[in-house]
């Protein structure tokens, strides 16, 4: 459910201790209905808080900083395929997973964008000292962004302007 571990403190802990100056996480999925891979984390509602604060204090005291990740990863994933909706701007299937998305609808895209600043409101009040948004690896960010698969023809697609919107 992309909750912290014990295994996932000491990981970070690890880290700090060998004096990093910035730690990034490994991404957090944004909604609940979407984990493109077992053990991702999570940052989907108020309840990761109080354990991110554990996370972020445990990191502090070495003097590192940490980054909060944060992503819908939709069509990348092979994981629990047809047990859930994944969205993607477009039905175009992505090209290392073959997994054909539901282009998403205006409500649709607002619920995930809503979600994205919901996601880093939390990452604040859990005590990170910043959120990165990932926008690569063709998840959903990079995907609205790619003419190959953004065949929108509303104010998500078309021009580069419109397909940056949605980041």
């Amino acid at each position: 459910d992309g909750h912290m571990t014990d295994e996932l403190y000491k990981v970070y802990e690890e880290l700090a201790k060998g004096e990093l100056g910035l730690i990034i996480t490994g991404y957090a999925n944004v909604v609940k209905e979407e984990q493109p891979n077992p053990g991702m984390m999570g940052i989907y509602n108020d309840s990761f808080i109080d354990e991110y604060k554990k996370l972020t204090d445990l990191v502090h005291q070495y003097d590192s900083r940490i980054l909060m990740q944060i992503a819908y990863g939709g069509t990348k994933t092979t994981y629990n395929l047809g047990e859930r909706v994944i969205f993607a701007p477009s039905e175009v299937a992505e090209r290392g997973t073959h997994t054909l998305g539901k282009a998403m609808t205006k409500d649709e895209i607002d619920y995930i964008i809503d979600s994205f600043a919901k996601a880093g409101k939390r990452s604040k009040e859990s005590g990170f000292d910043g959120v990165e948004i990932h926008g690569a690896h063709t998840y959903l960010i990079n995907q609205f962004l790619s003419p190959y698969y953004n065949k929108r023809k509303d104010e998500y697609g078309g021009s580069l302007e419109n397909r940056m919107r949605f980041l």
